[in-house]
């Protein structure tokens, strides 16, 4: 018994020696990070570990040695000691920065636990490798969110958070590793390091606008720099530095960036949006946006616009032709024969109205052609406006297309009506039926068609 108890009083003997030892090097680890950095030290004594405080670049920070619970081990009352390295910055309290867990997708989650509540972004920012890795919480405007998150502020989350393992919440970012270190260049990098992830997160002391500013004129991820835009259009319209990225997005190589700012500014615009809508590979949603535009914002560019609409008739997507056409006629302007023709050529179920009722005010064989054409298109809505036109513009050759068009048990009722109504516009015109022709019978219930001679009964 007597040797058992001298084997365990030796095994104390030297865990304790072996834990003053590690003590003694943390300290003059710390030491030596505190004299690199320029921070104030308590050396602390013996088992006492010593703790360094002050600031680096103006962020305040701190290092020490912990004694806390062991992650992940099966006794939940087992204690270590750790290196804990910490940088403060004044964020919002409900900001906070995670590891992503699945979860419900929707706008917002509200969640619990150490971020005291937040809202989670489940959708994320939009930038694909950061939202697959981290989750943000944040309670407040969009503005505060995004402004804190440029390229360094993203770069650094990823690095810490995601590769080792660093907290980001209550206005703190805090590295923690296992065991007490003993490389003192090593600690003040640590330092540093966090230092420089809270000051960016903390938008290195600049307003949120201004921020956000720079993160649309220089920011790699298009949709931040979307985001951005957007915010700061919605939360600071007047200030200086939207403007300044208003400006920026207008020269932007992203479509849909350019045409967010064409629509939030006046002049300055005209050229990206008229850019955009002549460009065959824009989205075709804005394409259509920014010929709107060309017709409502810039009454110093008539010319220019109308010149541009023209052009959007002769080969855009149906949907682009659509708006150019009411465009111009919202400027008092009817495009040239020619130029309908060949929009009717192309026309679908977005233009096929408009072109059609322009078409209906000439009059010729071109004209006619071009609109029995436009009886291939199927939206009843669209062949009721050709119908009706060529009840205005059609020649008697023109009742052979209609007259199929006024009858069929399940054809459109309002396709059949507008059908016969032209077929007795063009007789009007000719001055009724002649011998050989087509034209209406009276006797017939359904508005059908028969050849009309003058023996007729």
């Amino acid at each position: 018994m007597i040797g058992v108890a001298a084997s365990f009083g030796a095994g104390v003997l030297l865990v304790g020696r072996a834990a003053l030892r590690r003590a003694a090097r943390f300290r003059d680890a710390v030491e030596v990070a505190s004299a690199a950095l320029g921070l104030d030290l308590e050396r602390g004594r013996l088992l006492k570990l010593p703790v360094a405080r002050g600031e680096v670049d103006g962020v305040p920070v701190r290092i020490r040695g912990v004694r806390q619970r062991v992650p992940g081990h099966p006794d939940k009352g087992a204690q270590a000691v750790f290196t804990e390295v910490q940088a403060k910055a004044p964020w919002p309290r409900g900001f906070a920065v995670v590891p992503r867990e699945p979860r419900a997708r929707g706008l917002f989650v509200r969640l619990g636990g150490r971020a005291g509540g937040a809202l989670a972004v489940a959708d994320g920012l939009g930038v694909e490798a950061f939202d697959r890795l981290l989750e943000v919480q944040h309670v407040g405007g969009g503005l505060d969110l995004v402004s804190r998150l440029g390229e360094q502020s993203r770069a650094g989350l990823v690095r810490l958070v995601v590769e080792r393992g660093a907290t980001v919440e209550r206005g703190r970012v805090t590295l923690v590793e296992r065991g007490l270190s003993d490389d003192g260049e090593r600690l003040a990098a640590q330092v540093e390091e966090v230092a420089r992830l809270a000051a960016a997160l903390d938008r290195n002391g600049a307003e949120a606008a201004r921020a956000a500013a720079d993160i649309v004129a220089g920011d790699p991820e298009v949709a931040l720099r979307r985001r951005a835009l957007q915010a700061l259009c919605e939360e600071a319209p007047s200030d200086d530095d939207t403007a300044r990225a208003v400006l920026a997005a207008l020269k932007d190589e992203d479509p849909e960036l350019r045409v967010m700012a064409a629509e939030r500014c006046g002049l300055e615009g005209f050229d990206a949006a008229r850019g955009v809508a002549l460009d065959e590979l824009a989205p075709t949603a804005l394409r259509v946006r920014t010929t709107a535009l060309l017709a409502q914002r810039y009454p110093e560019r008539r010319a220019a616009s109308l010149e541009t609409l023209d052009q959007l008739l002769s080969g855009a997507p149906d949907a682009v032709m659509a708006a150019a056409l009411s465009g111009a006629h919202a400027l008092g302007h009817v495009p040239q024969l020619g130029q309908l023709l060949t929009a009717a050529s192309r026309a679908g179920a977005d233009s096929g109205g408009p072109i059609a009722r322009a078409l209906g005010r000439h009059r010729g064989g071109p004209v006619e052609r071009g609109l029995v054409d436009m009886l291939r298109i199927s939206e009843p809505k669209v062949r009721v406006e050709v119908v009706r036109a060529l009840g205005q513009a059609g020649s008697l050759r023109a009742v052979e297309h209609l007259r199929p068009l006024t009858s069929g048990l399940l054809a459109n009722r309002g396709v059949k009506a507008a059908a016969r109504e032209a077929i007795a516009a063009i007789q009007a015109r000719a001055g009724g039926g002649e011998a050989g022709q087509l034209s209406l019978t009276d006797h017939t219930a359904r508005g059908e068609l028969s050849l009309a001679g003058p023996d007729s009964d």
